[in-house]
């Protein structure tokens, strides 16, 4: 019998995990001037890729705590790690600002979300090319990278909790 579940059938960080891989490729169905559409999804994944921090936390099994304690040491925090990874680091940024109509805790100014309308020479037409700067770091990067930089941590990260990765790197 399957618990009460505010959260239709999702009950664990592998659902949400697909949940962020289906929006992950959602974005990539969105047309090139669809602005709107863009913003909606990457704010939708990003919120996604930051909440499976709770989604861990609160499901994680002494076994799957041990398992995590073995690679990472039991001296380190969760969220000293979750917050560690760039990609989480900027999905956090987001996913905060869009909760909460801007960041007041934890701000990091130097994230920035920005869209340029940009000329793809393949197809000949204009395009949206949404990205994410990280200034501080004095480096540009697409939705697409911090997206699938968070899909990838996560991914590694489960498959350290269910013990089917034995190291990290």
């Amino acid at each position: 019998m399957r618990k009460q579940n505010n959260t239709f059938w999702y009950d664990g960080p592998r659902e949400m995990l697909a949940k962020l891989d289906r929006e992950i490729n959602a974005l990539a169905t969105v047309g090139r001037l669809d602005n709107h559409r863009k913003a909606d999804t990457v704010l939708n994944a990003a919120i996604t890729a930051w909440q499976l921090t709770d989604w861990v936390k609160s499901t994680m099994t002494p076994a799957q705590q041990s398992r995590v304690e073995a690679i990472f040491g039991k001296s380190t925090p969760l969220d000293k790690l979750f917050r560690s990874d760039l990609n989480l680091h900027i999905c956090r940024q987001i996913a905060t600002a869009g909760k909460h109509a801007g960041i007041k805790q934890h701000h990091d100014p130097y994230v920035q979300t920005k869209a340029a309308l940009i000329f793809d020479f393949e197809s000949s037409q204009p395009a949206l090319e949404w990205m994410l700067s990280v200034d501080h770091r004095d480096t540009h990067v697409t939705v697409n990278e911090v997206l699938g930089g968070a899909r990838d941590f996560w991914s590694k990260f489960l498959d350290v909790m269910d013990g089917h990765r034995l190291t990290w790197y």
